[in-house]
């Protein structure tokens, strides 16, 4: 069985934008965690924002590779729960707002290794 780095080994031209990402992603999450307390109305509307758009990419691009990309759905599914995650902190943002530098954080935080380690696994294969 093909994995995902087999089936886009051709396909993929543009692995740099992923570890630009993920390196964004890792340094506002490490800033989130030294400076949890300013800015929590901004850093709620940002980062739903931002969800809402990662998520809105993250179908994006598991619709259009559908048929190159035999674990498409996981893709799927995660651009489902970034942009649920994004609506949830548009929804309420006073409850967002106590938690939200920890969840951003680590979302983040998980969001930008996981970028850097494709990308980085996309370039070897590109």
């Amino acid at each position: 069985m093909k994995t995902l780095f087999d089936e886009l080994q051709c396909e993929v031209k543009n692995w740099w934008l992923s570890l630009l990402l993920g390196i964004l992603y890792v340094v506002v999450a490490v800033s989130l965690m030294f400076a949890p307390l300013s800015g929590y109305a901004v850093l709620s509307i940002l980062f739903s924002i931002s969800m809402l758009f990662s998520g809105l990419l993250e179908i994006s691009f598991a619709v259009s590779n559908r048929k190159n990309v035999s674990s498409w759905g996981w893709y799927l599914a995660g651009g489902i729960i970034d942009m649920i995650f994004g609506f949830y902190l548009i929804a309420y943002p006073l409850l967002s707002m106590e938690v939200i530098p920890f969840i951003i954080a680590f979302w983040l935080m998980f969001r930008g290794f996981s970028s850097v380690g494709y990308a980085m696994d996309l370039k070897r294969y590109g």
